[in-house]
This record gives C-alpha cells, structure tokens and sequence, in this order.
C-alpha cells in the first residue's frame, strides 16, 4: 500500500481533495450533530476509524498565479497537507493560503518559482513516520533533487509553509539545499521589504514543536509581537497532541493535551495562528477559534 501511494502520489492527494469536499458537501445538508454522532458510532466499532468534527476543512485546490518578474526570487513549496487542505471552518470567500503566501512574497518584491511536478512532490515524513522508511526516503531525493533544480542548486532561498516538513527537510537534505520554515523566512528575508502596522487585536498563537525544535519560537513570538500589541502564548500548552495526523485516529490525545487552552485565550479573542496545518485543525476544535497560518496574520498587518 506504501508503495501504491508513494508511486501515485499526486492521485492520492486528488482523492484525498475529493473525499474532503464530499464530506463538506454533505456537512450542508446533514447538520454536525449527525454527522459527529455517525462519527463516534464508527470509532465504537473500529477504534482506527477517523473522528470527524466541525473543524475538519474542506479540499483546497492548489492554484496559485505568481504574476511578478523581479531580480529577487523565491523557490515556494507548499506542503502536501496544505496543497489538499483548506483551513479549519474556511469560509467560501476566504484566500487559501497559496494565494495569501503569493501575495506576500509578491509585496516583498520576490518573483516566485514552483518546484516543476509539485503535485507529485511530498517530504516523506508521511511515510517515515509510520515505519515505512525506504518510501519515505525516495520521496525526499525526489523532493530534494526536485528543490535543488528549481533553486538552481541553492541560488535562491526556498521556503516551505509548513513547520514539520521544514523541520523534515533539514534533517534529511545535504547542506546545498537549505530550506526555510515559515517564521524564518519571514523574519530573515521579508522583514525589511515589508511595511508593518501593529493592530491592537487580541492574538493567540501557538508554538509548534518543530518550531520549538528548529530553534524558532522565540523568532515566532517577535514577529506576532510586531504583528499585534496583544499577544497571547498559553503557557499550558507545549504540544497539541494532534501529532501529525495521530489527531484524526487518537482524538484523545488532542483532547487531553489542550485541556487548558481555552483558559488560557483572553475573552474577546479573534484571530489565533501557528505553522503547521493538522496542529490547526485540533487547536480550532478545543479552543473555539479559527486557527490559521502565522502568514495570514503578517499579511494582514503588511496591507
């Protein structure tokens, strides 16, 4: 099975898409109640089956138009989960978040290359995490190979919107293909080119625990400090227990390490974010906010 995926991966991510917006299309017709009810009927029977809640997004579809020309350039990979994922709870008229990080960069002055075949294109952490490394493996020198061209052997930064991939490639690459997470490219390449206007909103963020392991979090709590004069960091919460995609199938965990999160978010919250997109979907669930990417919040504040 692995290898069925790992050969055909850009038909596995359209399928994933699909059953996604067919979920969603249903959740129109049958309120949540039902669907959670059916939901939990299911894990009753087999414990492996999926939890759906009200914050499982819909299929997002990866089209994104960079349109500008600069001298300065930007290799963007969007990881596999945000390229089939939208955000928790998205509304229709809402920017996905290819489009929200084309528009920054964009405004930054960055012409913006996409890794040829980059439906196709995945770290492998899906697969080395569950045991199956020899996959997980050849799609890194896939991935990396695919990176190394598109930056014209490390010429050109290359960003990645999602920390645990980030934090993947780092371990695995050779030193010729640097990639930089989210919080670091934003901070060490956009901050200069970038007008930032501080809201007085009250914000909420999470530090994920790749961020935490690639040295970044304090990078993170600086740039939602330049973002907003009212910055939230619970301090009860370290990892959100979603842990990959172990949230879908062990929503327990989840449950029990955001225990205190709600608690902890000031009243009159409105906007909370973080870098990985499964550590958004469980934070959304427990804390009654839509979590998002840290991008949308420095896209907001750099209009």
């Amino acid at each position: 099975v692995a290898n069925t995926v790992a050969n055909n991966f850009g038909f596995t991510l359209s399928a994933g898409k699909f059953a996604l917006n067919a979920v969603g299309a249903i959740n129109k017709i049958i309120p949540d109640s039902v669907i959670s009810g059916a939901s939990k009927g299911l894990r009753k029977i087999s414990k492996e089956a999926p939890l759906w809640t009200p914050s499982l997004p819909k299929g997002n579809n990866f089209n994104i138009n960079p349109t500008l020309q600069s001298q300065k350039k930007v290799v963007y990979f969007s990881s596999c989960i945000n390229r089939t994922m939208g955000n928790p709870k998205q509304a229709d008229e809402e920017s996905s978040l290819g489009d929200i990080v084309v528009i920054l960069l964009e405004r930054a002055g960055y012409e913006i290359i996409i890794p040829d075949n980059i439906n196709g294109l995945c770290c492998g952490m899906p697969f080395s995490s569950k045991g199956f490394k020899k996959q997980g493996s050849n799609m890194s020198d896939e991935l990396e190979i695919a990176l190394k061209k598109a930056s014209k052997n490390g010429q050109y930064p290359i960003l990645c919107d999602m920390s645990p991939c980030s934090k993947t490639m780092s371990q695995n690459f050779s030193d010729e293909v640097k990639v930089h997470d989210s919080v670091e490219f934003i901070m060490d390449y956009l901050i200069d080119d970038l007008e930032f206007n501080q809201i007085d909103d009250s914000v909420v963020i999470h530090t994920t625990c790749s961020v935490r392991k690639l040295g970044q979090a304090e990078k993170l709590a600086n740039l939602a400090r330049l973002c907003s004069t009212n910055v939230t960091i619970p301090l009860s919460v370290s990892c959100c227990g979603f842990a990959g995609d172990k949230g879908f199938t062990l929503p327990e965990l989840n449950k029990s390490a955001l225990r205190n999160l709600k608690a902890e978010i000031p009243e009159n919250t409105k906007y909370a974010f973080s870098t990985s997109k499964t550590c958004e979907i469980g934070l959304s669930e427990h804390s009654g906010l839509d979590y998002k990417s840290i991008f949308y919040l420095v896209e907001r504040c750099t209009r």
